[in-house]
């Protein structure tokens, strides 16, 4: 059964991922505004642990692992993706994230893609 709430957007993305002391590198598989797959190499990651993703050239974003099967595991951020942080995935164009902000600023929060803006 299908759980997802927002579309995923395939993507190979290298980071490093700590769960929880254990440092070690990964690639998110997909990703929306919510979560991501993740696969940590050299390294299983224990259900409802802590994961804190570093990527590179957006800072970190942490989340909890909600399934695994062996190195690869479901994560649901903490908070969702801000419309910043999912133009500079890929998961929204610059002039998305633009429009939708000032969008935002005069009318109150919108929703993009999932993504509150």
């Amino acid at each position: 059964m299908e759980r997802r709430v927002a579309p995923r957007k395939q993507i190979e993305l290298n980071l490093t991922c700590r769960t929880p002391a254990i440092r070690r590198p990964g690639t998110i598989h997909d990703i929306s505004d919510g979560g991501c797959r993740l696969e940590q190499h050299g390294g299983r990651m224990e259900l409802g642990g802590t994961a804190l993703l570093e990527v590179p050239g957006l800072g970190r974003l942490s989340g909890h692992i909600v399934w695994n099967h062996g190195s690869i595991a479901g994560i649901q951020f903490e908070r969702p993706l801000s419309c910043k942080e999912a133009a500079a995935l890929g998961l929204v164009g610059p002039d998305e994230e633009a429009s939708t902000a000032s969008d935002a600023d005069q009318d109150g929060p919108e929703t993009l893609n999932g993504l509150s803006c």
